[in-house]
């Protein structure tokens, strides 16, 4: 009997993706028994666009208010936080799981109680238009490239996230920085990482982020999340120095979660 599973998916501002992102989880042959939805200070339109969807098992979407550049780290830790799951899916929004990944990934875990973290077969990318024009049973007929499996997209126990603390929140708005310390943290803390080969995720591309570029004050854009004038999310300017983002007041906290105000609610 599959232990309980958890979904966590980081989103900024690609809502139709994250849309259907979402649809294909709860179409899965291993249903998950609940889909957390972190919305990192994008668009709020993103709860009413879920609510859209026919939900077929729990969905929670939490709301990070603060605007710190790139803070995926965060919602991932958030995500965690919220779950209720033993074994937790850690995924960006724009890799979506195949029909059987969750299945063929729980499956590797009970039957390898040595490994601790395993990734997907491989990323074959496809665009959103094919994505949303054909049932994902034919999205191998129209792949573009392939790209390898992507190591934040996993699933692993979620008492190894914990003794691990998650990941390190200093490293918000450095993408590449962020990969590189999970992955050397993995190590340290002695988790073998496995992949599969056989379930994949796609990785959807052609659907860029739209911002505005209305030239909003530093002051203005700490108001609201989408600008008034043009309806759009505003361009996050700090993509590498997590401290300019946080006025350097930043402190990582002993358990390595949290360290912003959120909301949250059951859909």
């Amino acid at each position: 009997m599959p232990k309980k599973l958890s979904i966590i998916i980081s989103a900024f501002n690609r809502h139709k993706l994250t849309q259907a992102h979402v649809k294909q989880c709860m179409e899965s042959t291993l249903l998950p028994d609940e889909i957390i939805v972190v919305n990192d200070h994008g668009d709020p339109c993103l709860r009413d666009m879920l609510k859209e969807l026919e939900i077929k098992t729990k969905l929670i979407y939490a709301y990070i208010q603060e605007d710190i550049p790139w803070n995926y780290t965060g919602a991932r830790n958030l995500g965690v936080w919220l779950s209720r799951g033993e074994f937790i899916v850690s995924e960006d929004n724009d890799n979506i799981p195949s029909k059987t990944l969750y299945e063929s990934l729980h499956k590797h875990l009970q039957d390898n109680p040595d490994v601790g973290l395993v990734l997907a077969g491989g990323r074959p990318a496809i665009s959103v238009e094919d994505m949303n024009k054909y049932p994902s049973e034919e999205w191998d007929k129209h792949i573009q490239y392939n790209r390898p499996a992507h190591d934040d997209s996993f699933m692993m126990r979620k008492k190894d996230y914990i003794r691990m603390k998650g990941y390190n929140e200093e490293f918000a708005g450095a993408y590449a920085w962020v990969c590189t310390d999970w992955t050397r943290r993995l190590i340290r803390a002695e988790i073998k990482v496995d992949r599969i080969k056989t379930d994949k995720y796609y990785v959807a591309v052609g659907e860029g982020t739209r911002v505005c570029e209305c030239n909003k004050s530093r002051e203005e854009r700490a108001k609201q999340s989408v600008c008034p004038d043009c309806g759009l999310a505003y361009k996050r300017r700090s993509y590498r120095n997590y401290g300019l983002a946080r006025g350097k007041t930043y402190i990582q906290p002993p358990k390595g979660i949290l360290n912003f105000t959120y909301t949250t609610e059951c859909l």
